[in-house]
């Protein structure tokens, strides 16, 4: 009888705790490096993520990263770049099983993108831009609906 009831208290934890962390998030640091080399991969542009990934399973399965910078790999000096607050993508199941990623939302909070201003304009050749029609082939991730909150563009 008093060994039913301990077990019973270590399952209602061991389901209250779980029930937690698909409610508020697991943190995953190893996603980072390879959304990271994906990005990178696909667009030339240096993605590092100064804050914290997390993902949730209520309501929907979503990843949340914190503190995102992207920036040209290959123009670092000019200062053009992009942070954002956090970002959140909400992911359709079926889709993490295909090698087609499906994102029904794409969530941007306090996006602030820098741009200097020059006093001369020269003529961006086609080989010094990355391409992304040439790297982004049928694997990339198809979004539905895209929010922005709270952004600013600074020059």
């Amino acid at each position: 009888m008093r060994s039913s009831k301990i077990l019973g208290v270590v399952i209602g934890v061991v389901v209250v705790a779980t029930a937690l962390l698909l409610a508020v998030g697991m943190p995953v640091g190893f996603l980072t490096a390879a959304i990271a080399d994906r990005v990178e991969r696909q667009t030339g542009y240096h993605m590092s993520v100064g804050g914290s990934t997390r993902m949730g399973l209520w309501p929907s399965l979503n990843v949340t990263m914190s503190d995102v910078t992207l920036e040209s790999a290959s123009d670092r000096e000019t200062g053009s770049r992009l942070n954002i607050g956090s970002l959140q993508a909400d992911l359709t199941l079926s889709s993490l099983w295909s090698d087609h990623p499906e994102i029904t939302e794409l969530v941007i909070n306090r996006p602030d993108i820098r741009i200097p201003l020059r006093r001369e304009r020269r003529a961006v050749t086609a080989s010094s831009q990355p391409s992304p029609s040439a790297n982004a082939g049928s694997a990339a991730p198809k979004i539905q609906r895209i929010t922005v909150t709270d952004g600013a563009v600074i020059f």
